[in-house]
């Protein structure tokens, strides 16, 4: 295995990571232009995101354990689907997987956990 498809891959998960709240803010801030507001910036959602780190995490004592792994399951799946898809380069080593059927099936099983 070529290290090249492995490192875009790698790059290509930090990318979308890093860029879709950045995206988030941008398309607060043309709105709130457009309503003739003043933004909160366009590192908001990132900040929003630090101090969600930060909180404390509220459990009830009877939470099992499908309730505590729906929020790993769901960031694990939506990390799976940008990685399937070739933004940065077509010669991905995941990319042979990435067509519809698997990237609603991904989707779904983050949605089934969700509703439990």
């Amino acid at each position: 295995m070529k290290t090249y498809p492995l490192i875009t891959e790698i790059l290509q998960i930090v990318a979308v990571l890093i860029l879709a709240p950045i995206f988030i803010g941008w398309i607060r801030m043309v709105k709130c232009w457009l309503q003739g507001r003043t933004s909160a910036g366009l590192f908001q959602p990132l900040r929003d995101i630090i101090k969600l780190f930060y909180k404390e995490v509220v459990l009830a004592e009877n939470a099992s354990w499908i309730f505590r792994f729906t929020p790993y399951l769901v960031f694990g799946v939506s990390v799976l689907a940008a990685a399937i898809i070739p933004i940065l380069s077509t010669d991905l080593s995941l990319a042979l997987t990435a067509d519809a059927i698997v990237l609603v099936a991904l989707f779904a099983i983050a949605r089934f956990f969700t509703a439990l």
